[in-house]
């Protein structure tokens, strides 16, 4: 069974919607904040259905993409392809071509073509938060394209 997606506002508040009936409830969550793992919970609604949510307590919202690029390190010594497969208004995940030589907190800078209508190149400066394997997650730090990045997430 799939698991709807909560997320929490900036008060630790959400929102849970039967599935069913589509009944809408808002809870307080915000003793589960600092939990690290992945949250699921089992609800129970007026209407006596029974569900499952995932708790999500990201800042923004995750958007699936299938873009690609280049990335290169701030000292211009590694290079290389990416293919980035989701993405926030904070960072994104990608796939590398090769096996990554660069370490968490490392600086890279990436360049990226949006599949929108202006098919807008978009030039980012990250810092690497995790790594496993050639999945490579990072943060960004600049926010010189944060205006059409934020547009691009949400109309696309």
């Amino acid at each position: 069974m799939a698991h709807q997606k909560v997320f929490l506002n900036d008060s630790g508040e959400a929102s849970f919607v039967c599935p069913e009936c589509g009944k809408t409830s808002k809870r307080n969550m915000v003793k589960f904040l600092n939990i690290d793992s992945p949250l699921k919970l089992k609800c129970k609604c007026k209407c006596g259905n029974n569900y499952f949510v995932q708790l999500e307590r990201r800042k923004y919202i995750r958007k699936k993409t299938k873009l690609t690029g280049k990335f290169l390190s701030k000292d211009k010594t590694r290079k290389g392809l990416m293919q980035i497969v989701d993405m926030s208004q904070s960072g994104l995940k990608m796939f590398l071509n090769i096996e990554p030589d660069f370490l968490r907190n490392d600086e890279l800078l990436l360049e990226f073509r949006l599949d929108n209508m202006q098919r807008d190149i978009i030039t980012r400066e990250v810092r690497v938060r995790n790594i496993k394997g050639r999945e490579v997650g990072v943060e960004f730090f600049n926010d010189e394209h944060y205006d059409r990045l934020g547009k691009y997430l949400a109309f696309s």
